[in-house]
């Protein structure tokens, strides 16, 4: 018998989600906020279906320039402090779920589980600084600041404190102040836990400051995140084993450091199924049909509740020649990774959102008989054309492309 307690209350959801949003500022959960590299601001006053993919005015104040000379008798022309703008856009970010009427709250069978409704409103929470990392990010990443990039398929070169070095005064100068953090991706962080000094000791130093385990490199905080740019990296070459396996090429760029393997399920002249891995064949996807015509087939794990690749996705198109297929035929490839780090100033990024849109709505689907939530951010990403502090004249992101290390 369904009771009261067993029954989703949007309400007690609504007022969780609001008290988790109130305990702290707004995405100060993030790295990148909580270091500084990013001013967050709620109180965008723009918001609302139409205003999606609309620019709106992120102002700062501009710079009153150098001093001059000004000898005996003569004047100097004074420079007025402008409040200069630039653009940005405006996105959404929407989650959105449902829970059947005849759901049980976890609180009421197992009450060591934890209240159901306070979970939900920390992942809610969690899920929305996520989404704000992503944007921000993506703006560190666009095209128009300086980048040293010395990635090459001949000869490897990693991200070092040298290279950090190097990319530093190339493209800031004299203006080396203000470093707040190293953005890298997971790999990279990796080959950055390898890196010692003449007498051994890790360069990679872990610190407790910042609310948090938050790794140091020569001084430097390290934020690691896979949504860093990894533009360029592609696929390896197949190697097959197996008997007498059909030609497969791979098409498409990785999501990630993947390790594929694929591997048939069925012995068949010109069709057949497979599963993919990867990361070297540790978890694997559910069946897929493939066909000997060379037509492409997208490695998508229809499980639907994937752990493989990033929610299920990889990126790549496999292709099968003509040929017999035997379920002993397995295929491997291993990604060549080309990724950007990036060095970042304090306020070299500002995140504008609408805190009064965000919030928790819910609304019942009496045809499913199930309670639907849904909530929306909205927001503008942006990267300032110079770091809005006094002696900064340029932007405070430099990227640098390199390679990893791999497998």
């Amino acid at each position: 018998m369904t009771i009261i307690s067993d029954v989703f209350n949007p309400e007690i959801l609504t007022d969780a989600v609001q008290a988790e949003f109130g305990q702290k500022t707004a995405f100060m959960g993030s790295q990148l906020a909580s270091l500084g590299v990013c001013i967050v601001d709620g109180t965008m006053p723009e918001g609302g279906e139409d205003a999606i993919g609309t620019e709106i005015t992120v102002p700062y104040f501009g710079i009153l320039g150098e001093f001059v000379n000004n000898p005996d008798g003569s004047g100097v022309s004074p420079s007025s402090l402008r409040q200069t703008s630039e653009k940005a856009t405006v996105t959404r970010d929407s989650l959105g779920f449902s829970v059947s009427r005849w759901a049980r709250g976890n609180a009421a069978v197992n009450p060591a589980v934890g209240d159901p409704y306070v979970e939900s409103a920390r992942q809610i929470l969690v899920a929305a600084e996520r989404a704000m990392d992503k944007r921000i990010i993506d703006a560190a990443a666009a095209p128009g600041v300086f980048t040293k990039d010395v990635h090459s398929s001949t000869s490897p070169k990693y991200l070092d404190w040298d290279l950090c070095v190097d990319a530093k005064f190339d493209g800031w100068g004299d203006e080396q102040g203000d470093i707040a953090a190293i953005l890298v991706h997971s790999q990279t962080h990796k080959d950055l836990m390898k890196l010692k000094d003449n007498t051994g000791r890790p360069l990679l130093l872990s610190s407790q400051q910042e609310g948090g385990p938050l790794d140091r490199f020569c001084g430097v905080p390290v934020v690691v995140s896979d949504r860093v740019p990894i533009t360029g990296t592609a696929m390896g070459a197949v190697s097959s084993s197996g008997t007498s396996p059909p030609v497969m090429t791979i098409t498409g760029t990785p999501l990630g450091p993947w390790r594929l393997v694929v591997d048939c399920l069925v012995s068949h002249a010109s069709d057949s199924k497979i599963r993919f891995s990867v990361d070297g064949g540790s978890t694997w996807s559910g069946p897929i049909d493939v066909k000997d015509d060379g037509a492409p087939v997208d490695l998508i794990d229809p499980n639907a509740d994937s752990i493989v690749g990033v929610n299920g996705k990889t990126g790549l198109k496999v292709a099968f020649a003509s040929g017999t297929f035997d379920e002993d035929n397995l295929w491997t490839s291993n990604a060549s990774m080309k990724v950007t780090s990036m060095l970042l100033k304090r306020r070299a990024l500002a995140f504008w959102y609408n805190r009064r849109a965000l919030a928790l709505e819910t609304d019942k689907d009496i045809w499913k008989h199930q309670d639907l939530a849904a909530m929306h951010l909205y927001g503008a990403a942006h990267r300032y054309r110079r770091v809005p502090l006094p002696g900064n004249t340029k932007p405070g992101v430099i990227q640098i492309v390199h390679n990893v290390t791999g497998f």
